[in-house]
């Protein structure tokens, strides 16, 4: 008889509104962790992403945050993080500090001598409620920087032996909303999708974002580029002869079993960075939303996404 196995959920999702005090600026996202340490590396990004970008968004400066992060020394990368407000509750044996390590819910409690203010309020009255728009190149890069910094506390976290993340990450697809603008950032094969009904009342869906899989040449192309292999899995036959593959093609070191990644962008996921897997987001911009025709914004993991038909029938 096989024992029932409970198998740790390792998503975890985020919803903001104003964020950064801009009105009317949503933020959706969902991670989905994989590995032994996904559950722990997908609410690293939970509770980092939004208050890094809240702050990057009103013009503090992660530098020396950055610097700090991956210097390895502990008393600058406690001081670092504490001035900058990050919000990063302390991880203490994988999980965090005063919550337990299967709950993935943000509850933020402030630290000694921080504020008590929401820190993805930090804005002030005066900041323009433009910011999705007025910039798009400016906006693009702050949003990639904090992707970038996000990877560098996870790979910080790993030096210190707090978060062994080597083989193990998490997916990142988010969504900025406001007014009739919606900007995708997504990197890994978790999806965007927004349902919507024509004049005739069909529903049909629009894909936000784009799965980075190894069967996308671009995807492709860059692994190799860094001396990455991409295939299937394989087994050799018991009686011996050719390997045999199966599955979807993933991420290998060149001559070795490993990591077999089945995407090829990702947070954490240390040994498959060192082959062309890379944190990047991908970042697209729709200007169109209809508010009468534009019904549902849908982000998941590929588990739920996998047919989209079959989720517009939800």
């Amino acid at each position: 008889m096989i024992p029932n196995i409970k198998k740790t959920n390792q998503d975890s999702s985020l919803i903001v509104r104003d964020l950064a005090g801009v009105k009317g600026l949503w933020l959706f996202g969902i991670m989905d962790g994989h590995g032994v340490n996904g559950h722990l590396v997908s609410d690293l990004v939970k509770r980092t992403l939004p208050s890094v970008l809240a702050s990057i968004i009103n013009g503090r400066n992660f530098d020396n945050t950055r610097k700090s992060l991956i210097s390895g020394k502990k008393n600058l990368i406690k001081k670092s993080i504490q001035s900058r407000n990050t919000y990063l509750p302390p991880l203490v044996n994988g999980s965090v500090k005063g919550r337990g390590s299967q709950n993935n819910s943000f509850n933020y409690q402030p630290q000694n001598g921080e504020s008590s203010t929401d820190p993805y309020q930090s804005g002030d009255a005066t900041f323009q409620d433009t910011w999705l728009t007025s910039d798009p190149i400016l906006r693009d890069r702050q949003i990639h920087e904090s992707f970038r910094i996000c990877q560098d506390k996870i790979e910080q976290m790993n030096d210190m032996s707090k978060l062994d993340s080597m083989f193990s990450g998490t997916t990142v697809v988010t969504v900025l909303m406001q007014g009739d603008t919606v900007v995708c950032a997504n990197s890994g094969d978790s999806r965007a999708i927004m349902c919507s009904t024509n004049s005739a009342g069909v529903w049909y869906y629009k894909a936000l974002s784009r799965d980075h899989k190894p069967e996308e040449q671009d995807e492709a192309n860059r692994v190799r580029k860094m001396n990455g292999r991409i295939e299937q899995s394989r087994m050799i036959p018991q009686g011996g002869g050719l390997p045999q593959f199966f599955g979807p093609k993933r991420v290998w070191l060149k001559t070795k079993q490993a990591p077999g990644l089945a995407m090829t962008r990702s947070l954490g996921d240390l040994v498959a960075k060192s082959v062309g897997v890379t944190y990047e987001p991908e970042i697209k911009s729709f200007t169109d939303l209809k508010q009468g025709t534009d019904k549902v914004l849908v982000i998941a993991s590929d588990g739920l996404t996998m047919r989209r038909e079959t989720l517009m029938g939800l």
